[in-house]
């Protein structure tokens, strides 16, 4: 399965839950009554009246093709619009491209996936996230390594990752304050590897970590 293929997955499996969202607050428009309400998969999945609406729902889907520059333009073009809120982007890297936007234009938006600490190190009363931050995640990942006598580890990231980055930076802290040690990468002391050099080899990488740690 390529990235290609991977993302669209991902943005059918977040639209299912936007359109089902977006029935039941529609549904909400009709009377209790209604004979064909019963009909309709998942009727009653929102309670009552989630919102006070007098008119349904509309989704707009916009393409930001996971590239900073076209997520701006996205977020520049729905700024103009007279839409409630977003929910996107799903990476940490679109999501600090385009949050200032919507903050700086009082738009709600949400991201099902965003977990740097960027977010939560410069907070916007308009940005919110269903999912937990680095930290959070982390202080479980090396919990766990240490509670499974697993107290070597090497790092592989990408440093232009706004994730990566920051997962990087949680581990290490994390993993050492808890007595873990960081296996350095050559004798000058290079404690992670760079996923983004265009030499870098990950099988070779790994079997020359394996007696290491």
């Amino acid at each position: 399965m390529n990235k290609d293929h991977k993302n669209a997955k991902l943005a059918q499996t977040i639209l299912r839950g936007v359109a089902q969202a977006q029935t039941e607050v529609n549904l909400g428009l009709f009377n209790e009554d209604y004979p064909r309400l019963k009909d309709f998969l998942g009727h009653n999945f929102i309670k009552g009246k989630a919102i006070n609406n007098t008119m349904g729902l509309k989704i707009i889907i916009a393409n930001e093709g996971n590239e900073e520059t076209q997520a701006q333009k996205v977020a520049q073009s729905l700024i103009k619009q007279p839409i409630l809120g977003v929910i996107g982007s799903w990476t940490s890297e679109m999501t600090v491209a385009t949050v200032d936007i919507y903050k700086e234009n009082k738009l709600v938006s949400i991201s099902p996936g965003a977990t740097t600490e960027y977010l939560s190190n410069n907070p916007s009363p308009f940005f919110f996230r269903t999912v937990t931050n680095s930290s959070e995640s982390f202080q479980h990942i090396t919990k766990e390594l240490i509670k499974r006598n697993k107290t070597k580890a090497v790092f592989f990231y990408s440093p232009s990752s706004d994730f990566s980055s920051s997962a990087w930076e949680l581990f290490k802290e994390e993993f050492e304050a808890q007595g873990g040690k960081i296996i350095h990468q050559n004798a000058h002391r290079v404690p992670e590897y760079n996923l983004s050099t265009p030499d870098f080899n990950l099988q070779k990488s790994l079997e020359q970590n394996k007696k290491r740690t």
